[in-house]
């Protein structure tokens, strides 16, 4: 299922995929390598595309004020809440993978920072938005300072996904 929603994702030309290297994500996807995709990136990523696609789809005017149910009371466990409430649970996910690592330690946890920040500013949350995108850039320069780049194919490819990210 995830697989399917990011092909879809791919195939719509979904704008956060601008941040991340397409190829070596969906590969480590694939061989679960975790240099450039993490469980906490993939999330975040889902989580912003079902929450873009459901504004679009359903904008509603008071989003905030709305009462939010329970998703993880949901009576069909093996089948996520639909709507709005499947990105927060998504959402949620995310957060948690990356809760316990401050700062992240690897290049997808960092980029999950960033999705998380987009996510927040696509539901008006703007403190919260600038708050994680500090952290994201935060994380990213540490990251750079820790990881110097040798100079050998993987690590030029690797060079090139920590340049996508949007600060260096």
């Amino acid at each position: 299922m995830i697989r399917e929603q990011l092909h879809s994702l791919l195939m719509a030309d979904y704008l956060p995929f601008c941040l991340l290297c397409e190829d070596v994500f969906l590969k480590d996807l694939a061989t679960g390598e975790g240099r450039y995709c993490s469980p906490a990136l993939v999330n975040s990523l889902l989580a912003l595309a079902s929450r873009t696609w459901n504004e679009h789809q359903h904008p509603h005017p008071n989003r905030r004020q709305q009462e939010q149910p329970n998703y993880h009371d949901v009576a069909d466990v093996g089948s996520p809440p639909s709507g709005w409430w499947y990105s927060q649970a998504l959402f949620d996910e995310a957060e948690a993978l990356i809760s316990d690592k401050s700062p992240p330690d690897t290049l997808p946890d960092t980029q999950t920072l960033g999705m998380l920040a987009l996510y927040h500013v696509s539901c008006g949350r703007d403190a919260e938005a600038y708050e994680l995108a500090g952290s994201f850039a935060a994380a990213i320069a540490e990251l750079c300072l820790r990881e110097p780049l040798e100079e050998d194919e993987q690590d030029e490819q690797y060079a090139q996904v920590r340049a996508t990210s949007p600060i260096r």
